[in-house]
């Protein structure tokens, strides 16, 4: 289970340093008006998104 937090977490990479500068956030957000609570909010969305597959997995197997 600990490395599919891992997982979820390691995917912020590509929001933090492709999307978001496309997107004109700057890397990691930085441009915004909040970047650590975007940062943080990422990272949240994408450890939540790394345990639902866990769970989700469980279930089905």
């Amino acid at each position: 289970m600990h490395s599919l937090c891992l997982y979820g977490s390691a995917t912020a990479v590509l929001p933090f340093f492709i999307m978001q500068p496309l997107m004109g956030m700057g890397i990691a957000a930085r441009n915004t008006a909040t970047p650590w609570r975007n940062r943080g909010k990422s990272l949240v969305v994408h450890v939540l998104f790394g345990l639902s597959v866990y769970v989700v997995a469980q279930l089905l197997y």
